[in-house]
């Protein structure tokens, strides 16, 4: 698994326990990213967000309901899905 590029500087996530963009394909969501000058976010980013959502609000992201698209992490040729349990599990 690898990251495809470098996160640096302040991380903006969706502070929400579903994913977001339910309903859309990877190539849709990439092109919604492009936009609106973001990208998608790294493993890594993914566990702080989600660390930080469970001390903010509670819960983790995808907790226990649905996967997240990490359009910045890769496996092989593969975006990474990923999602926490209610334990803190994550689900790669």
């Amino acid at each position: 698994m690898s990251n495809s590029y470098d996160q640096k500087g302040y991380l903006y996530t969706e502070a929400k326990t579903d994913a977001p963009y339910l309903g859309t394909t990877e190539e849709q969501l990439e092109r919604h990213l492009t936009r609106t000058g973001r990208r998608g976010l790294t493993l890594n980013a993914y566990i702080i967000g989600s660390q930080t959502n469970k001390m903010l609000n509670g819960t983790y992201f995808d907790q226990g309901s649905t996967w997240s698209r990490v359009l910045g992490s890769r496996d092989g040729d593969r975006v990474v899905d990923a999602y926490f349990g209610p334990d803190g599990y994550l689900g790669v």
